[in-house]
């Protein structure tokens, strides 16, 4: 009888962890990535602030994990950029914990009600190269 109920538990854990690992999968589809190139995409914030000089290179939205990266370059320094990124934000009504130096680079965490998310920039050829991650849930 003992081994009856314990094998029974069993299966019904088993079957648990099946539904959890189908459901883990669906936000996972890669269908669910929409990958662009020179255009901000649609999920970013209107307030966000994109440098006027900015060249936006590759971009992707992961909707399954409400996740926004954006990879592009500016002409100006790092520290150009971080001033521009920091004082945009905290004007866009984002909240900035963070804004201070990365190895070779920058980092700024932001916030807004749900969203948060990273700008990180580093020497580039031309410039400064940018990666800013939102996640939206």
């Amino acid at each position: 009888m003992a081994a009856t109920v314990a094998l029974a538990l069993a299966v019904a854990g088993l079957a648990a962890l099946g539904t959890a690992l189908v459901a883990d999968r669906a936000a996972l589809d890669p269908s669910a990535v929409e990958v662009g190139r020179g255009a901000i995409p649609e999920t970013m914030p209107a307030e966000f602030p994109i440098p006027p000089d900015a060249v936006v290179g590759e971009t992707s939205v992961d909707r399954g994990r409400s996740t926004t990266v954006v990879h592009l370059v500016t002409a100006g320094s790092i520290e150009e950029a971080a001033g521009f990124f920091t004082v945009g934000l905290v004007s866009g009504g984002f909240v900035v914990p963070r804004s201070g130096e990365q190895g070779e680079g920058w980092e700024i965490r932001f916030s807004r009600l749900d969203l948060r998310g990273t700008v990180v920039m580093a020497p580039a050829d031309a410039g400064t190269a940018v990666t800013v991650t939102i996640i939206d849930p």
